[in-house]
């Protein structure tokens, strides 16, 4: 099966080439398109400029994550779109896994566990922000895969036939992937995370560059609210600053 990657860059560094590397390693990866949020195009069209299956798309400014994935999404030529953050390394066999996965399940979207450089996993999306509600269909024990509320954006794939999914690009950065993913099971779809393929993810390699970890914390509890603004209406806004006040007070 033919494969395009969409990488969305911004200072990313030496990040960036070791995630095109293991993009590139891939079977059937017919492109790697990357979407510079920078401005430093020319530059990283002079450092991919000997792999021609490498292409980058300048953007006019920082877009943020969504609407960058988006410009590479609707220039993907191939069946299926896998979407990366640029600090992600995502090794062929798990690419593979998650192809065959996708297409076993009859998944829209498909991702890896995620680990980051000490090993460790990241977190698992079990479930959406409060109180929008979610749960996931019976499937078979001891499954090579699962049903996800949503996954990471740091690498999600679009199976064929789906790949004309976009992020709502009113998300800058953060909540994108828990609304796609929402659209996806409203839509009748299904979203699957692997239990046995592992991609790592550094994580926090554009935003530590412009926000503290205080205003970043802010940002995605901003998003958050954002998403249930939109799916659940005032009402459920309330409900959701109720129920996170509740758990700030309780942690203190």
């Amino acid at each position: 099966m033919d494969l395009t990657a969409v990488i969305v860059h911004y200072r990313g560094g030496d990040h960036l080439a070791r995630c095109v590397a293991s993009c590139l390693a891939s079977p059937g990866m017919a492109e790697v398109l990357v979407v510079d949020n920078e401005g430093v195009g020319d530059r990283l069209r002079a450092q991919f400029a000997g792999e021609e299956r490498v292409a980058v798309i300048q953007s006019p400014g920082n877009l943020g994550f969504g609407r960058a994935a988006n410009v590479g999404l609707s220039l993907a030529r191939s069946a299926a779109v896998l979407a990366l953050n640029q600090d992600v390394v995502v090794p062929a066999k798990t690419v593979e896994a998650m192809l065959d996965a996708g297409a076993r399940s009859g998944a829209w979207i498909v991702a890896p566990r995620l680990r980051d450089r000490d090993g460790n996993e990241r977190s698992r999306k079990v479930g959406f922000a409060s109180p929008l509600r979610w749960a996931p269909p019976s499937m078979p024990p001891d499954g090579p895969w699962r049903y996800a509320p949503y996954v990471v954006g740091a690498v999600m794939l679009f199976m064929p036939g789906h790949t004309d999914l976009r992020f709502d690009d009113r998300f800058f950065m953060y909540g994108e992937d828990e609304d796609i993913g929402w659209r996806v099971w409203q839509a009748g779809g299904t979203v699957i995370a692997l239990e046995d393929h592992w991609a790592t993810h550094v994580g926090g390699t554009a935003t530590a560059t412009k926000w503290s970890p205080r205003r970043t914390e802010w940002r995605i509890l901003w998003a958050r609210a954002r998403f249930v603004r939109k799916h659940a209406g005032l009402a459920g806004l309330a409900k959701f600053a109720a129920d996170w006040s509740a758990t700030t007070l309780r942690s203190k």
